[in-house]
């Protein structure tokens, strides 16, 4: 059995540890210390929102078993990151808050650490897997690989994926770029969707680079270079571009998404908005009514004409939001030696490198989010048919 970590009780413990990121819900630092206990890890701290300014126990041990008992049997085991609680006490966090608050994104200052959050999650700094090595990471934030499968939804969506017709009417310039090309399996719209991320028109919303655990700007550096220049490789041929697309062929997880994606989604929001509606005051979200709807759903996988309820298709559906909207942290280094348990591609020029998958951010969604999402879907839709959205090609057709 694994030896709990010591409690983070002290102010001056805070001083170990560095910002590395944060998102909606969490903020991430990595521990800098001595302490073996800490040694290549990170922890990650819970944020408050305009709902939410105080956490109790319970509520952040479900996290936990949300991952545990729903994404990790849906996913497979070696996507999954354990989670490992650890107390903390207020002088802890205060001081954490105080000493990251200067390095935090701007767009991000509007939520806080919870300083009075009685724990928070130890987990393995992913950049860290090979102590010494020269890493490089890749955090991609994939979003939707499908379109709908059923022909009782707003034609337009049919022919072009969310992501694209999100980002016409939020008026982001994609140059070209579609995560359905991604999703594709072909080495010719990887090869595509690549050059916009990290060349011509990088997204870092979309991909981020680090190398040997720092952020490397795609607008301000050039991560290919430096990464070459950690091997000591002189070739005017990219590097990078061809190390993330060998992968994104070769490991199913962009599979594996997709299908859950689609498959939890079968029925589209347009017709989950009237389910929910029918059956809300019936519906219960604890992790045990969401561990059965995974045991129905792998059930209905082998036998597809298992009957199922409105009351599962819902729940399904806020669980396919969650898959929607993770993220994938690739971890890469040299093969210089034979490592049991870790995947190796080899590329083009003859090198050879391990790498490891882990999906991120696969916190659970809330059920009163629908009618949001409903309207959202709509004004996207709407705003697309009224402007006369196209695309010069439609997106990646296969579903």
């Amino acid at each position: 059995m694994t030896t709990p970590p010591p409690p983070l009780s002290k102010a001056c413990q805070a001083n170990d540890w560095t910002y590395v990121g944060e998102g909606n819900q969490n903020l991430v630092v990595r521990y800098v210390g001595s302490d073996k206990a800490f040694l290549r890890k990170v922890l990650r701290v819970v944020k408050s929102n305009e709902k939410n300014r105080h956490v109790d126990e319970q509520t952040l041990l479900s996290q936990k078993e949300f991952v545990d008992r729903v994404v990790r049997p849906l996913l497979g085991e070696e996507y999954v990151l354990d989670l490992q609680p650890i107390a903390t006490s207020r002088s802890f966090l205060t001081q954490l808050a105080t000493n990251v608050e200067s390095v935090r994104p701007s767009s991000r200052l509007a939520t806080k650490i919870i300083t009075d959050a009685p724990l928070c999650f130890l987990m393995t700094d992913l950049t860290q897997i090979w102590p010494g090595e020269p890493t490089l990471t890749f955090e991609l934030k994939p979003k939707w690989g499908f379109k709908p499968s059923c022909d009782t939804v707003t034609e337009i969506k049919l022919l072009y994926c969310r992501f694209c017709m999100h980002s016409h009417f939020r008026n982001t310039q994609l140059n070209g770029y579609c995560p359905m090309d991604l999703y594709s399996e072909s080495s010719e719209l990887i090869d595509k969707a690549l050059d916009v991320l990290l060349r011509t028109s990088p997204q870092e919303k979309t991909l981020k680079v680090s190398i040997n655990g720092y952020d490397t700007s795609l607008f301000e550096a050039d991560p290919d270079a430096e990464y070459k220049a950690l091997l000591d490789i002189a070739s005017h041929q990219s590097l990078l571009p061809e190390i993330l697309k060998t992968i994104l062929i070769q490991d199913p997880i962009l599979l594996i998404l997709k299908t859950l994606q689609a498959d939890l989604d079968s029925l589209d929001v347009e017709n989950i908005l009237p389910l929910y509606q029918q059956q809300r005051d019936r519906i219960e979200v604890d992790i045990d009514t969401f561990a059965k709807v995974v045991d129905n759903y792998k059930r209905r996988t082998l036998h597809p004409h298992t009957p199922t309820t409105n009351i599962q298709r819902v729940l399904e559906f806020v669980l396919s939001m969650t898959f929607k909207d993770c993220s994938i942290m690739i971890n890469v280094t040299p093969a210089t030696k034979e490592t049991p348990g870790h995947k190796s591609i080899t590329i083009s020029n003859g090198l050879t490198f391990q790498y490891d998958v882990k999906v991120i951010d696969t916190d659970l969604k809330k059920l009163d989010k629908i009618p949001y999402w409903y309207e959202l879907d709509q004004n996207i839709v709407n705003y697309a048919i009224e402007t006369e959205f196209s695309r010069a090609t439609t997106c990646f057709s296969n579903k």
